[in-house]
């Protein structure tokens, strides 16, 4: 029996408004990566976010935006989605949740790892600002972590049996966490602020080619001919 692609949840690349947001995605985090690399207009708001950072009153925050950029680490997020994945597919009786997180997590560490060397952009709290220079903030680590993990998570938590309502809360947090993260990590000066919007967009993209996380569900269709004889009960004589 040919059973479809989409119903398996084995089609990885994007189709209709997914693929529109697929382009949406690309197009900013080209656009953002271009800016940094030719030193554009992005770069000069950058560094006036970071005077801002730096005069701000400092005393009492710290701490506060530490704990918050924590949320951001894969050390931290990782372990949590893991296991989420490993108690929906004890529960679905399916392998998939937990090799498609491990997947997406192996993903974004080498390719995020690779986009940061190819870049080498030194972090704000560096002595001098360049590019190539062997820095490691470009795309911002902390902003991708917590898009693709936060969206994994929240796959993984609503399922058929969550409501509306359930779905739309927890959005809701994802969302708020993922800007909390991304602000925290600039005003702290981890990263830039172009740093953490590609590192968004970045993450954004990776969450969107990550492949269904449900276990497969067969289309329901008529019985053959051939089949029903064999299903029909046999009568002893």
């Amino acid at each position: 029996m040919t059973v479809r692609r989409e119903r398996l949840g084995l089609t990885i690349w994007p189709r209709g408004p997914r693929l529109a947001l697929v382009m949406m995605l690309a197009s900013g985090l080209g656009l953002v990566t271009w800016q940094v690399l030719s030193g554009g207009w992005m770069v000069v708001v950058d560094v006036d976010v970071r005077r801002w950072t730096v005069a701000a009153p400092s005393s009492g925050r710290y701490g506060l935006l530490y704990a918050v950029t924590l949320l951001g680490q894969r050390a931290v997020t990782a372990p949590i989605v893991v296991i989420a994945a490993a108690v929906v597919g004890r529960r679905t009786h399916s392998w998939r949740p937990l090799l498609g997180v491990a997947g997406s997590l192996a993903v974004l560490a080498v390719s995020g790892e690779a986009f940061k060397l190819a870049v080498g952009r030194l972090a704000p709290h560096a002595s001098h600002i360049g590019l190539h220079a062997g820095g490691l903030s470009f795309p911002g680590g902390h902003a991708a972590n917590i898009v693709l993990t936060g969206g994994l998570l929240l796959r993984l938590l609503s399922g058929s049996q969550a409501g509306r309502a359930h779905r739309r809360m927890m959005k809701i947090i994802w969302m708020t966490l993922s800007l909390l993260v991304g602000v925290a990590t600039v005003v702290i000066g981890f990263h830039w602020a172009t740093d953490v919007v590609a590192g968004w967009l970045f993450g954004g993209l990776l969450l969107i080619f990550t492949p269904s996380l449900a276990p497969p569900t067969l289309p329901s269709r008529p019985l053959t001919g051939s089949e029903t004889e064999i299903l029909r009960p046999i009568h002893m004589p």
